[in-house]
């Protein structure tokens, strides 16, 4: 019998695409749109297993070779066209972005990108480092991984269990249980989640959600099930709840809270579930209430546009002068419909439809004609950026080894802060006369700031530039830790306080990163904290964020230049005036921490401040 196609599923799928492209435009709105993905997951664990025990009833057997060969072509040929053109683009505008590439590559071509991302320390919610713009491929790699070991799973257990579908139904809800304890118990309160977020083994509950649903409710015997009217409208009521509490907790459920890892997306997946069931089922109203032009549109490309939404906004980013802005928005958004029509038309349909026979065909008619291939200019360049980008891909800098080199040096640098800070030098202790020389500073401004009680705080910019700030301040205390975000900062300054009511004055270095919402450091917080001081003598270093790399450097210095003006206890270090236009001479590789001579201009340009 031929499959019936369900068009609610295209509605399903341009929902969750949405959601996700929406969360990377507008995290501060759309809190939980990062669940567009649990969405895709539970959608291709029924549609998969539907259709391969749709081919182990009719035949008695599953073709995994052809099995994995229809999801090769539907996959990779996509996947690999938007890694290759996004090269050929860094490679001339954006070269800063080729850095690891090839690493990227191969993760993602062998389906373990997901977990390569664990292992290098990477964040899906905090960026530490700059990062290729490809790390939603982790979810591609989930899918891979479950494509390569379903079949020949579902044929064991279709042979244990006799066909007993129910049986293996339970099987199943007790092994996605299990998913979901580890992802509940690996979750930590204020520890970045994306170990969890990313892990095959911790995400695996949903797609296994969507294959149990198929086990027991199988698209091609759904129809047999009589309906009344009455059930009807129980069942439609049903579906018009549940795809509102799902738009719900597209806004509602935040990407780091307790809940989403110990209830939340264990939740939605089980109502994505539900949703589909409803929509599967001919009698009801739900696959026609998501069927129409614009998601047949979006449904059949939403895996083109998922592919390329994270390098266009990434691109765009970087190059818009305002890229949260309204034009910014609709240009970006603009650019991924184009590309992902001419990769949908030029690469993923055509190449879905060739078979090795037709390869073989094509060879064989023309190994001897050499002329015939030249005459096809079109062919000719594409095989042209094919080979230039694959050169690039595989020639690009390996980033890791400079990541890791920062990474450790302020992991080391956190560890020496607990220790040193119990171990002050005496007040009025002469400084060695190579510091000076190294700082460029007098004993009279080494005198001033250590008269001071000084409590410097802040995030990894501290921690990477703690080896000199000690050296100039040896009797402050230090806080800096990796990640801290502009929302830790009130936090961070009253526990300062409250242990060390001595202090009277604090140096605070917080700004480059986003916090959870997307949002920058706000006019609020900056209040916050100088209330919080109490009168002491607020000192906050100013960000500079190498322009190529973050664009919000100019919405942090301008609220602080504001607040400057609104607090007389709030003085503002200028490292942005220190450092910028130096930036290859004072910054490491990632251009945002400094290097040792920028830690060295870092530190003198705290101390100047200070002094004066």
């Amino acid at each position: 019998m031929k499959k019936r196609y369900i068009t609610g599923f295209d509605g399903l799928r341009t929902i969750g695409l949405l959601a996700v492209i929406f969360y990377h435009i507008y995290p501060s709105i759309f809190r939980g749109g990062y669940l567009g993905v649990a969405l895709f997951f539970v959608l291709s664990g029924y549609l998969i297993t539907d259709l391969l025990l749709r081919e182990y009833e009719a035949n008695g057997r599953i073709a995994v070779k052809a099995f994995l060969l229809r999801r090769f072509k539907r996959l990779y040929p996509n996947m690999i066209a938007v890694m290759l053109l996004s090269t050929v683009y860094m490679y001339f505008f954006q070269k800063n972005l080729l850095n690891g590439m090839r690493n990227v590559f191969l993760s993602s071509i062998f389906s373990v990108n997901n977990w390569w991302q664990i292992a290098k320390g990477g964040s899906y919610f905090a960026k530490l480092l700059a990062e290729a713009p490809f790390e939603h491929f982790y979810s591609l790699s989930i899918e891979g991984q479950f494509y390569l070991f379903w079949p020949l799973i579902i044929i064991v257990l279709m042979r244990i269990f006799r066909k007993n579908r129910t049986a293996i139904f339970n099987v199943l809800d007790i092994i996605l249980l299990l998913s979901f304890v580890e992802m509940s118990l690996l979750y930590k309160a204020h520890v970045d989640p994306t170990r969890i977020y990313y892990g095959t083994d911790t995400r695996l509950f949903s797609i296994l959600m969507g294959a149990a649903l198929a086990f027991i409710y199988p698209s091609d015997q759904v129809e047999k099930i009589k309906l009344s009217l009455r059930d009807r409208q129980l069942f439609n009521g049903m579906a018009i709840v549940t795809l509102v509490v799902l738009i719900i907790c597209f806004f509602a459920l935040p990407d780091q809270e307790w809940f989403t890892y110990r209830g939340g997306m264990w939740l939605f997946s089980f109502l994505s579930c539900v949703l589909i069931a409803l929509i599967v089922h001919p009698k009801l109203a739900a696959n026609k209430w998501l069927s129409n032009p614009v998601t047949a549109y979006l449904g059949t490309r939403s895996y083109g546009m998922y592919l390329w939404q994270i390098p266009v906004l990434t691109f765009a980013e970087l190059k818009l002068p305002n890229p949260e802005s309204l034009p910014s928005v609709l240009i970006a958004l603009a650019l991924v419909v184009i590309l992902t029509e001419i990769t949908y038309r030029l690469v993923e349909v055509p190449l879905r439809r060739i078979t090795w026979r037709k390869v073989k065909d094509f060879y064989q008619e023309r190994r001897h004609v050499w002329s015939s291939f030249v005459k096809w200019p079109v062919t000719l360049l594409v095989s042209v950026v094919v080979a230039g980008a694959l050169f690039l891909v595989f020639t690009a800098p390996d980033k890791t080894a400079a990541q890791n080199k920062i990474t450790d040096q302020l992991k080391q640098n956190q560890a020496k802060m607990k220790k040193q800070n119990q171990v002050q030098q005496a007040p009025g202790t002469p400084a060695d006369p190579a510091i000076l020389n190294k700082y460029g500073i007098s004993q009279e401004e080494y005198d001033i700031v250590n008269q001071k009680k000084v409590a410097i705080l802040g995030d990894s910019m501290i921690a990477m530039t703690y080896d000199d700030l000690h050296e100039v301040f040896p009797n402050a205390f230090f806080d800096g830790a990796i990640g801290r975000k502009p929302q830790h900062t009130l936090e961070m300054v009253k526990e300062a306080v409250t242990n060390h009511p001595e202090l009277d004055t604090l140096v605070i270095g917080i700004g480059i990163n986003r916090d959870e919402n997307g949002g920058t450091l706000t006019a609020d917080q900056i209040d916050q904290v100088t209330q919080a001081a109490g009168g002491r003598q607020v000192y906050w270093i100013n960000i500079n964020l190498e322009k190529s790399q973050y664009y919000w450097t100019n919405d942090v210095n301008q609220v602080l230049s504001q607040a400057d003006q609104k607090y007389d206890n709030l003085h503002i270090i200028d490292w942005y005036g220190a450092s910028h236009d130096k930036e290859s001479q004072l910054l490491s590789e990632d251009m945002t921490h400094p290097n040792d001579q920028g830690a060295i201009a870092y530190t003198k340009t705290i101390a100047d401040a200070i002094s004066k």
